[in-house]
């Protein structure tokens, strides 16, 4: 990992479980944000629902299930960059279970004569339009392959690393989340 790549850095439950901190590193890392949590929520025993979001360099970090409810922090980079990436982890010799949720928005980025040979959920025929619909209702579908010429439709699954290859007549397709395409990135 590139030591001066610029990145931010979350930690929720610092300070004995009661706060939020935002960190933004450049060449060094600094607090931009912090604020009360609450009294120890982040405990063992149950789970605690958070979220984060991030747009056009603002970024939101709250409680509970539903996005932009319980806003803790709400802070506007005032030079953002692009978020290639995302990392989770426990705080240095803890133990924890996360839970990771990413809602897509809808839409997909399309690249022609190209195949994604990632592990397959299903493969079905379909219409050209009917292949993404196919993707977007099905939680674990990362993307799909369609091939023109067969109406082949591949629903690919998440959690792999993405691999693609050329491959004529085939159109490859991934999920946007938070206005971010994995294969456009």
């Amino acid at each position: 990992m590139d030591k001066q790549a610029a990145l931010y850095e979350i930690c929720i439950g610092g300070s004995g479980g009661t706060k939020i901190f935002l960190r933004r590193q450049d060449a060094t890392f600094k607090d931009v944000v912090n604020n009360v949590l609450g009294d120890g929520s982040t405990q063992c025993g149950s789970f605690q629902p958070f979220w984060i979001s991030w747009q056009h360099g603002n970024i939101k970090i709250g409680k509970g299930l539903s996005v932009d409810s319980q806003v803790v922090i709400d802070w506007r980079d005032p030079n953002p960059f692009i978020i290639h990436g995302l990392g989770v982890r426990t705080g240095i010799g803890q133990s924890g279970q996360w839970i990771i949720y990413m809602e897509a928005i809808g839409y997909f980025c399309l690249h022609t004569e190209t195949r994604g040979t990632m592990e397959l959920i299903k493969t079905t025929l379909a219409t050209e339009y009917d292949c993404p619909h196919l993707c977007h209702i099905i939680p674990n579908c990362m993307g799909f392959n369609f091939n023109v010429h067969t109406s082949q439709c591949e629903l690919i699954s998440a959690g792999g690393n993405m691999l693609t290859s050329t491959a004529s007549g085939w159109k490859f397709g991934t999920k946007c989340f938070q206005g971010k395409c994995f294969a456009c990135l």
